[in-house]
C-alpha cells in the first residue's frame, strides 16, 4: 500500500513539473496573470513596434506656439510675469495720468497702463506704470508691411512700416538680434521676460552686439529726447501684441518681431509672429522686425 502511494505521488510530481515547464504563469504589472509564452510574444511585439515607431517618427516640430499656452522652452513661462508682476492680455487701467492710446512722454503711444507699479529701468531699481511704443516712422523710410499691417488682425490690408530696416532705413530686411560677441555666446543679463525688464536685456545686448542689431537700433532711438528706449522683453512684446489699441499705433506688421529675451541656448532668441501671436526662436543672426518701447 505504502509502495503504491509513493509511486502515485512521484507520478503526480513529474506531471506537475511538466505542466509548469510548458506554461508557467506570472502576474503582469496590472495584476493580470499571463503565461510565459504569451508574455514573451507580447514583449517582442512591443519591442518591434517601438523600433518601427522610432525609425518612422516625424521630425520634431519647431517650438512655435500661441501666447495663450507657451511651452517651457520657447519662451520660458516666466515671460507671463510673476504673481506680483503678471502680464494680462490687455492692461489699460483707467483714472491714471496716462491711458492706453495717449501720447507718451517719449512721443510714442501708450499701450499698457496699470495701477500696480512694476520694477523697471536699470537694475530694476525704479518703478513704472506705463509702456509706450515708438511711433511708425521711428526708423526712417517705410516699406510695405510684411504680412500686412493696419488692418483688423493683420488681414493683409495695405500699410507701411519702418520696423524692417537694419541694413538702412526702408530696406525691408529686418534686424539681426545680435552679431558680434553675443551672437554665438550667452549674453549675461539678457534672459528676463517680465514686463519692465526690456531695458535691462537691451543694455546687455548693446554691450555684447555690434551697431545696427536689434538692441542697438532700439536703444539708439531717441524719440522725445529719451535715451531709454529698448527692445521689448518677451512679456512687453506680448503686452503690445495684446493691446486693445495695437492697430491704432501704426505700422506694426503681422510678421515676426524680436523680443530682447534670449532663448535657452547661446545662439537663439525669442520672437513672436504678431499675426497669430505665435512664439518661436531663431538664430541671433536672423533678421526680424524691431519696434522700440519704453517704460515710465
Amino acid at each position: 500500500m505504502n509502495h503504491r502511494l509513493k509511486i502515485l505521488l512521484v507520478g503526480l510530481a513529474v506531471a506537475t513539473a511538466a505542466v509548469a515547464g510548458c506554461s508557467s504563469t506570472n502576474a503582469s504589472s496590472s495584476g493580470v496573470t499571463q503565461d510565459d509564452a504569451t508574455a514573451a510574444a507580447s514583449a517582442a511585439a512591443s519591442t518591434a513596434a517601438s523600433s518601427a515607431g522610432a525609425s518612422s517618427a516625424e521630425p520634431a516640430a519647431s517650438a512655435a506656439v500661441t501666447f495663450a499656452s507657451p511651452p517651457p522652452t520657447s519662451p520660458a513661462p516666466e515671460m507671463l510675469g510673476s504673481s506680483s508682476n503678471p502680464v494680462s492680455n490687455n492692461v489699460c487701467d483707467t483714472g491714471l495720468q496716462y491711458s492706453c492710446g495717449d501720447p507718451g512722454p517719449g512721443g510714442g503711444i501708450v499701450f499698457y497702463a496699470t495701477a500696480t507699479s512694476f520694477p523697471c529701468e536699470a537694475n530694476l531699481a525704479s518703478t513704472c506704470n506705463f509702456l509706450e511704443a515708438a511711433p511708425n516712422g521711428w526708423n526712417g523710410k517705410e516699406v510695405k508691411c510684411p504680412n500686412g499691417c493696419n488692418g483688423t488682425y493683420y488681414n493683409g490690408i495695405g500699410g507701411t512700416t519702418s520696423d524692417f530696416g537694419a541694413a538702412g532705413a526702408g530696406t525691408g530686411t529686418g534686424s539681426a538680434y545680435c552679431s558680434g560677441m553675443g551672437e554665438h555666446h550667452p549674453i549675461p543679463s539678457a534672459n528676463s521676460t517680465a514686463i519692465g525688464t526690456g531695458y535691462q536685456n537691451t543694455t546687455a545686448m548693446v554691450q555684447n552686439c555690434v551697431t545696427n542689431n536689434a538692441g542697438n537700433a532700439a536703444r539708439a532711438y531717441s524719440g522725445g529726447g529719451m535715451t531709454d528706449w529698448s527692445l521689448p522683453s518677451a512679456g512687453e512684446l506680448a503686452a503690445l501684441q495684446n493691446a486693445p489699441n495695437v492697430q491704432s499705433i501704426g505700422g506694426i506688421s503681422g510678421a515676426y518681431y524680436w523680443s530682447s529675451t534670449q532663448a535657452s541656448g547661446s545662439e537663439n532668441a525669442n520672437m513672436m509672429q504678431f499675426q497669430n501671436a505665435i512664439w518661436s526662436t531663431d538664430p541671433k543672426s536672423s533678421s526680424h522686425g524691431v519696434r522700440p518701447v519704453r517704460t515710465f
